[in-house]
């Protein structure tokens, strides 16, 4: 033992406190040690760390340290800085240190003259010497923390290595220490993105503000897809000069209460828009008029309705191939009679001809209650052929004449489908029940087949560096979210397949597109009642799966995460947790922050991602 205790031994210690010193006036912020680790008590480092530093008085009256401050240690031995926030600060009279208890109780500022104890909560290390070498690795906290070691308060920039910021990205805060804001960034890169993010907060915790500064951000290039509930993001894209298209999903009740998609335009957002062909302008925005048609989702309905039954969504392929098998088989009978044993060429062509033509023109009140009316020239060229205008087939009527004095035939979808489910596939009841009255509800919402819209985003839209799509007019005419769901379900479709393409023409320069979603509980809920797990599970694999190598990220905030499907919660790999109540914070594995975050003023955010450790942030307006 006493070989230990040479001179040169004592020496070497010696020039490692020198270095750790020369570390701090290298990396502190101000060139000061405002402490040492403490000479008192065993420090540990490990998976219950205790870590305990010594303030001078001195120090504390120039610089009160405050709980959450985020400090360095320049360990003696290892050559490590450890970067921590203060977790705990303990202060003391010297009649404490001393357990003596005056009775008289007479003031003695003297004795408040002691140290200050810190508990540090270990953020991560990095090597010195990798840190002079401009080639910093910021691991967690691994090395043992020597007494004595010098602490200090760092620069920013450490503070960003050692956090193991990255260098680009989307900036979006700064790191809050000490209950301040600091000038050290919280950046997420395009790879963390691409690994999608949730942001949980009560309703005027800043989720908005964080989104908008988001958009903004030019740190990295970037497409973003915003669903906007209120049109906060339209003005704001007004606001700001930002060039962009918004997608107005509309009904035929809208259609009616404005007259004209310009009038819409302008009693909410610009007085001066102007109507061109396919959309309105104002400033450097376009305003498209959105609405879907039936025929183009009719096959795959089930998976843009998460609010049919799972029983229902289950069994609508079924559904749609028997009506489509069943159609074909009375447009024969129509054409060349009951008694046809071979089609013609030409026969043939007209069948094919007129059921292509009801798949693509068969809108959901045909579905309901409105029958089909044949138009056009195919209608000239049916009525010189057709054999019969009365097709009844195991008791349903499909095709009737238009009128007693004419025999162009009219159909009677509806009827069709009732036959299909009641009598061919024999569904329950309750099945039955969900899916009429789910179609019923969509055809008095109105969302399908309006007039003057467009259906389909072409490439033009799809390709805009912002996309908006104003969900306020829909909001306006109805509260319900089936018929909200339904199309942002088919708009997400459209943008999953725009990516898929991108991506498999291009699989080495995929861009990244960031899809923003608020209230996202709405649209991917727990599965309750009459909800589709799989149609929702479905979409969340495809976009948060699927999507990311196709240079899909997905940003979702919400205010209610025990709605939310527990999917959304598994694959989002950063959480930024804004104010809420201890309940959801524990939930969420914020319990350590909860006396923080339950009365934190807007914008305050506990950040925890797989890029780095947890830590608070405060979000900038954008």
């Amino acid at each position: 033992m006493e070989e230990l205790y040479t001179d040169k031994l004592i020496e070497q210690l010696r020039g490692r406190l020198k270095e750790a010193y020369e570390a701090v006036t290298k990396y502190s912020r101000d060139g000061n040690i405002i402490g040492k680790v403490t000479r008192f008590e065993y420090i540990n480092v490990g998976s219950k760390p205790l870590i305990k530093v010594d303030i001078s008085f001195e120090s504390y009256f120039k610089n009160p340290v405050k709980r959450g401050e985020i400090i360095a240690i320049a360990s003696i031995i290892p050559k490590v800085i450890v970067i921590g926030s203060v977790d705990t600060i303990t202060r003391g009279d010297m009649m404490t240190a001393l357990g003596i208890k005056e009775i008289r109780g007479r003031e003695d500022p003297s004795t408040i003259i002691t140290n200050t104890v810190l508990t540090i909560n270990p953020l991560a290390e990095v090597n010195l010497e990798d840190l002079e070498k401009g080639t910093p690795k910021p691991t967690p906290v691994i090395s043992p923390i020597d007494p004595q070691s010098p602490v200090f308060l760092p620069k920013d920039d450490l503070i960003e290595i050692a956090l193991n910021m990255p260098k680009e990205g989307v900036t979006i805060g700064n790191v809050f220490s000490g209950f301040k804001k600091i000038s050290a960034r919280v950046i997420l890169d395009e790879e963390t993105l691409r690994h999608h993010v949730l942001i949980i907060g009560t309703t005027g915790s800043g989720k908005t503000t964080l989104l908008k500064s988001i958009i903004y951000d030019n740190g990295i290039p970037k497409q973003s897809v915003v669903f906007d509930r209120q049109g906060d993001f339209v003005r704001f894209a007004l606001e700001k000069g930002l060039e962009g298209s918004v997608v107005v999903p509309i009904t035929k009740q809208l259609v009616e209460q404005y007259k004209t998609f310009e009038e819409m335009i302008r009693s909410r957002y610009c007085e001066d828009a102007i109507s061109e062909v396919d959309y309105v302008t104002c400033e450097k925005v376009r305003f498209y008029p959105f609405s879907l048609k039936f025929s183009n989702v009719f096959k795959n309905f089930n998976n843009i309705s998460p609010y049919m039954s799972e029983q229902a969504s289950m069994m609508w392929e079924a559904i749609y191939n028997r009506f489509k098998g069943d159609l074909y088989e009375s447009l024969k009978e129509l054409i060349v009679g009951k008694n046809a044993k071979q089609l013609t060429n030409e026969s043939k062509q007209i069948i094919d001809s007129l059921w292509g033509w009801i798949l693509n023109n068969i809108t959901l009140s045909n579905l309901v209650d409105e029958p089909l009316y044949l138009k056009g020239g195919l209608l000239r060229q049916v009525n010189e052929v057709v054999k019969t205008s009365n097709n009844q087939k195991d008791k349903y009527i499909i095709i009737k004449k238009s009128n007693e004095n004419s025999d162009s035939p009219v159909f009677y979808l509806y009827t069709l489908l009732k036959y299909v489910m009641d009598k061919e596939l024999d569904l329950h009841s309750s099945t039955k029940s969900n899916i009429n009255r789910l179609m019923r509800s969509l055809k008095d919402f109105g969302i399908f087949d309006v007039e003057n819209t467009i259906h389909e985003l072409p490439e033009e839209i799809l390709n805009s560096e912002l996309l908006i799509i104003d969900l306020s007019f829909l909001l306006e005419s109805t509260e319900s979210t089936d018929p909200i769901s339904i199309v942002v379900y088919e708009i997400l479709n459209e943008i999953y397949s725009f990516k898929d393409k991108w991506y498999k023409r291009n699989p080495k320069r995929t861009f990244l597109t960031l899809l923003i979603i608020d209230e996202a509980h709405e649209f991917f809920p727990q599965a309750k009642g009459e909800v589709s797990k799989s149609t929702i599970e479905r979409m969340i694999n495809r976009i948060l799966r699927l999507g990311r190598v196709r240079g899909l990220g997905a940003i979702l905030a919400t205010h209610m995460p025990q709605d939310l499907n527990e999917l959304i919660l598994q694959l989002t790999n950063t959480k930024i947790i804004m104010r809420n109540n201890k309940d959801v914070l524990e939930d969420m594995g914020a319990k350590d922050y909860a006396d923080i975050l339950t009365s934190a003023p807007p914008g305050l955010a506990l950040v925890k991602s797989i890029r780095f450790n947890d830590i608070l942030m405060q979000t900038n307006p954008p």
